[in-house]
This record gives structure tokens, C-alpha cells and sequence, in this order.
């Protein structure tokens, strides 16, 4: 039923691994969600988020398909749209591409080392960010 879709959208696998581990880090973790255009999408998806990660804050979820408009030195965007991606780095930020089979990580979608990628790559991200890079 459309009244509680997002709600009941199950959650991505390696997700509960991403967001814990992001949140060792000790910096801010924003989660940008892009909604859809039924009038509860946007209430659903953040209830559903704060439901599967009580660990985020209350004001730590934004919501916009301008994901870019968060772009800037320093700022990482994990996403799995390769639009995403390039906006975001062609606005300043660095850019990690969550593989799935819709995008250019594709390849590595299936790896046994899907998340061990992306955590090098947030790794060398913030040891540039950290050495001034």
C-alpha cells in the first residue's frame, strides 16, 4: 500500500555496516536522501531512516535531489548515482561511487570487498583532508 511504502522499504544491504562505520570517524555524517513526489515520501523516508539508525542525530538528514548544494573541501559524498557523484565533485567535494548495478561501480558490486573499497576510500580522503591536500 502506497500510504506506508517507505516505511516498509527494506533496508540496503552492507547500510547498517556503512553508516556505523562512517560514525567512527567522529565527524558529521549527513545522510541527503533524494524524494519522490508522493506528498508522504518525504515524512516516510525520515522516519524510516531514524527507525533503522537511531544512532543519527535529529538534524542529521537532509532531503533534495541537489545533493551538490552540500559540496564543498572537505566534504564527502558516498552515493549511488553517478550524477550525484560528478555534480558534487565538479562543485568541490570528493566523491565515492556506493557501487550498484544501475552504476559505474557496478563491477564491483557483488565484491566481498564492497565496503573495504569504500572505507580506503574515505581513508585517503580524510588523510588529504587532514595533511591539507
Amino acid at each position: 500500500e502506497l500510504n506506508e511504502f517507505w516505511l516498509n522499504l527494506p533496508v540496503f544491504p552492507h547500510a547498517r555496516e556503512l553508516i556505523t562505520n562512517l560514525l567512527k570517524y567522529e565527524l558529521p555524517v549527513i545522510v541527503s536522501s533524494s524524494p519522490g513526489h508522493h506528498p508522504l515520501c518525504h515524512s516516510q523516508k525520515i522516519a524510516w531512516l531514524y527507525k533503522h539508525f537511531p544512532e543519527l542525530g535529529k538534524g542529521d538528514v537532509m532531503l533534495g535531489k541537489h545533493k551538490h548544494l552540500m559540496a564543498k573541501r572537505n566534504h564527502i559524498l558516498i552515493d549511488d548515482c553517478d550524477e550525484n557523484i560528478h555534480a558534487f565533485r565538479k562543485h568541490g567535494g570528493k566523491g565515492i561511487v556506493f557501487p550498484q548495478r544501475w552504476n559505474e561501480g557496478h563491477s564491483r558490486c557483488h565484491s566481498d570487498f564492497l565496503l573495504e573499497n569504500i572505507f580506503g576510500e574515505v581513508d585517503l580522503y580524510i588523510d588529504q583532508i587532514e595533511n591539507g591536500a
